[in-house]
């Protein structure tokens, strides 16, 4: 079994709204949740209005499938998420 976990940093540029940053989140969360099946939450930069700290995590059966499926899901918060992707961070634990 292997657990693969990521750090993502996103900038909400120009945000001026508390609201507005938590509702952008909360519809890349459900979107990730409904299509790739991640847990998925922000563990940083609670009170900054630009930028987000999420947190996300999956297991898998297979090393291979579990890169393949972070590739696909960093993809896809890169391309649907409404702000700047700043850096991307991940691991994989295996267990025996």
């Amino acid at each position: 079994m292997v657990i693969a976990a990521a750090k993502v940093v996103l900038d909400f540029w120009g945000n001026e709204e508390p609201r507005h940053k938590k509702q952008l989140i909360e519809k890349l969360t459900q979107q990730l949740q409904n299509t790739h099946h991640v847990a998925l939450t922000e563990v940083d930069d609670f009170d900054s209005l630009e930028s987000c700290v999420l947190g996300l995590a999956f297991c898998s059966a297979e090393m291979k499938a579990a890169q393949n499926r972070m590739k696909t899901i960093l993809e896809f918060i890169d391309k649907h998420s409404a702000a700047r992707v700043v850096s991307e961070d991940s691991d994989f634990q295996i267990f025996a």
